[in-house]
């Protein structure tokens, strides 16, 4: 398959009475992998459990568990996670791995769902997309892959360190740093947002006294009185020595 096709994968719809069935299978479990690790797009680690169940002429089933907290949620990142399990460990196979996910709460109890088996709508090369949730009990579960499935998050696993409480701060920045801002229930006026050059030269060779219009209340204002104040307030903050919680 290339890699830029888009093949609707046969058994990527919400399965039908007895689908679970058809690919059931006397499978071993090959593979029970305490800490499978994803990058995020945020190049943050997100970890699960990976139980891969695996037989001769039969598509291979993934059972994984997370517990809450562990970075991109299997739901959120079903895509991410599918992707990387299918060109790790499944690289041969045509279709990804049969995809069973367990989201656990973060102090590790059963979560509400229970096991979901996760159908896609389209699939291509190491790629998944349009995911469908299904709940699968542990009696289907168990027999689709031929043996018990664990529903724990193993005793290899590695809780992640508590993070910092965040500390709001302050600072300068240009606005042309800014990401792209997108329009906000005003469509007319700002179609497709504001070009970066186009906003580098208005702050450059900002336009004073220009007017403000009425078409939308961001429009109405004058930004570049809002940005002095602000700058102002900062910078008599940082001199009276106010922590950012305080300086309203």
């Amino acid at each position: 398959m290339d890699d830029d096709s888009r093949d609707l994968a046969p058994d990527a719809v919400p399965p039908a009475k007895g689908a679970l069935e058809a690919l059931s299978a006397p499978r071993r479990r090959s593979l029970d992998e305490h800490m499978f690790t994803v990058l995020a797009p945020s190049g943050f680690p997100s970890t699960c459990r990976l139980q891969l169940f695996t037989a001769a002429r039969a598509r291979p089933v993934a059972v994984v568990t997370q517990v809450s907290g562990e970075g991109m949620a299997l739901t959120n990142a079903a895509e991410s996670f599918v992707g990387a399990v299918w060109e790790q460990y499944c690289p041969d196979e045509e279709l990804p791995p049969v995809w069973v996910q367990l989201q656990l709460r973060g102090d590790g109890g059963a979560g509400l769902e229970g096991f979901q088996c996760v159908r896609f709508t389209e699939s291509e090369r190491f790629g998944v997309r349009g995911p469908r949730w299904t709940r699968v009990s542990p009696q289907q579960l168990e027999a689709l892959v031929g043996s018990p499935v664990e529903a724990d998050r193993g005793s290899g696993f590695i809780p992640r360190p508590k993070e910092p409480e965040p500390q709001l701060r302050f600072e300068e920045c240009a606005v042309v740093r800014l990401a792209r801002p997108e329009p906000f229930r005003a469509p007319e006026c700002m179609p497709a947002g504001a070009g970066r050059w186009r906003r580098w030269m208005r702050q450059a060779m900002p336009r004073h006294g220009t007017g403000a219009r009425d078409c939308c209340w961001y429009h109405g204002g004058d930004w570049h009185a809002v940005s002095a104040m602000a700058l102002d307030v900062l910078k008599r903050a940082r001199t009276q020595e106010i922590d950012a919680e305080d300086m309203e």
